[in-house]
């Protein structure tokens, strides 16, 4: 029914997830998009259980993840996947390098992740912000799972080669990015030639 209390709500989170704070994440995404949070007057809110236990949720959170990148466009999946292999936080320049793609693609795609919270948007001190494509906003994967499944969506060539593309783009900027350029030639010399 209509109205759960927020201790029937974590309940089912909590059941429904196994209390993995990724999956909760994404739950709680799907949930308020799917409308199972309802307000309840007041400036309160409640839980629409019917709508809540209505939501497919996955045993694992690998298949969790595998079905939120198949929401993506399969060329937002291919610039997520990219990603992967920047490591930590980068920027739209960062973003448009490892992709290959018009800096306009890379913003459409970064633009889904942010909305699917398969990547957070943060400030100079690495706090969240609100999503915003901007030349001065950071980026990062919202958690290591959602890296390794990206990371598992790209052969050992592909995987290479954008390795290689960071490693020139960080060479260029000068001395300041030098020691991230070696790690990526460093990474582009160890990744498997299995394919």
């Amino acid at each position: 029914g209509r109205g759960i209390e927020l201790s029937d709500a974590a309940a089912e989170f909590h059941r429904r997830t196994g209390g993995n704070p990724l999956q909760i994440r994404q739950l709680l995404y799907q949930a308020h998009q799917q409308g199972a949070l309802i307000p309840a007057g007041n400036g309160r809110w409640g839980w629409d259980l019917r709508v809540l236990s209505s939501i497919a949720v996955s045993a694992t959170a690998a298949e969790f993840l595998r079905r939120h990148f198949e929401r993506l466009r399969p060329l937002h999946r291919e610039v997520l996947c990219s990603l992967s292999c920047i490591g930590g936080e980068f920027d739209l320049d960062d973003a448009t390098a490892a992709a290959a793609l018009p800096p306009d693609v890379v913003a459409q795609a970064l633009w889904e992740c942010l909305e699917l919270r398969l990547l957070d948007a943060v400030d100079s001190a690495g706090r969240r912000i609100t999503n915003a494509i901007s030349r001065d906003a950071k980026y990062r994967f919202s958690h290591d799972r959602v890296a390794e499944t990206a990371r598992d969506g790209l052969t050992g060539a592909v995987e290479r080669t954008v390795h290689l593309r960071m490693a020139r783009r960080l060479v260029a900027q000068g001395d300041g990015r030098l020691f991230e350029a070696a790690r990526h030639i460093g990474v582009s010399d160890t990744t498997s030639t299995d394919d």
